[in-house]
């Protein structure tokens, strides 16, 4: 049997005792967000000098501690072994990366040892809400397409980009509690869906031509 292979941060709160294997197979099977609190200065840090000139450090004394590379000094270009994460103050233009690696893995260690997960919600109820808000908008967008097309083509578009706006915002508040949903077919199926009315409207056409059929929604 191949052995269980842990990420680092992983490894180091196990070791530490403050999770378990039970915890691990439970909670840490499938890919979780991070759970980030700050960037470097959030956790203590010393650079080499300071450690090898101290005598005693006492805060060291009974805590984790995670060696690795802080940067030279100069943030602007000093990218090595930095990542991109929504740590980045910026919203636009992240062209440099804002964290480093071993603080990332501080982050993960802080999250694992204060079992403060964020909370994945199941696939199932994510699309369960998906095809519900789409039954609502296709509902609301053809009562609106039943009583006046062309404010409905002219607003479209609009409500395509309100709505994404809306969801994604909505996504992003969620994770301020720990929960993180897929967002992907919150905002594809509705926005999918809108666009659609225009498909159904000749459908309705040809099958009533064809077969006499008509619609109750159209």
């Amino acid at each position: 049997l191949k052995a269980k292979e842990y990420a680092f941060a992983t490894q180091l709160a196990l070791k530490a005792g403050y999770i378990d294997e039970e915890y691990i197979s439970e909670e840490l099977n499938y890919p979780i967000p991070i759970n980030y609190i700050g960037n470097k200065d959030v956790f203590l840090n010393f650079d080499i000098d300071e450690i090898l000139s101290s005598e005693n450090i006492p805060a060291i004394k009974d805590a984790i501690v995670i060696m690795g590379y802080l940067g030279d000094g100069n943030p602007q270009f000093d990218i090595e072994d930095k990542h991109f994460t929504p740590l980045n103050k910026a919203w636009v233009g992240r062209a440099v990366p804002d964290t480093f690696g071993v603080t990332i893995h501080a982050n993960i260690l802080n999250m694992l040892t204060k079992q403060q997960l964020i909370y994945r919600l199941p696939a199932g109820i994510t699309y369960l809400i998906a095809f519900g808000l789409t039954f609502l908008i296709l509902l609301l967008g053809m009562k609106l397409y039943k009583r006046n097309s062309f404010v409905f083509d002219l607003s479209e578009k609009v409500v395509q980009l309100l709505l994404s706006i809306f969801l994604l915002y909505i996504a992003l508040l969620m994770l301020q509690f720990n929960i993180h949903i897929n967002v992907v077919p919150l905002i594809l199926l509705p926005v999918f869906g809108i666009e659609m009315i225009d498909f159904y409207e000749h459908l309705v056409m040809y099958l009533n031509k064809k077969f006499k059929w008509k619609s109750q929604l159209l």
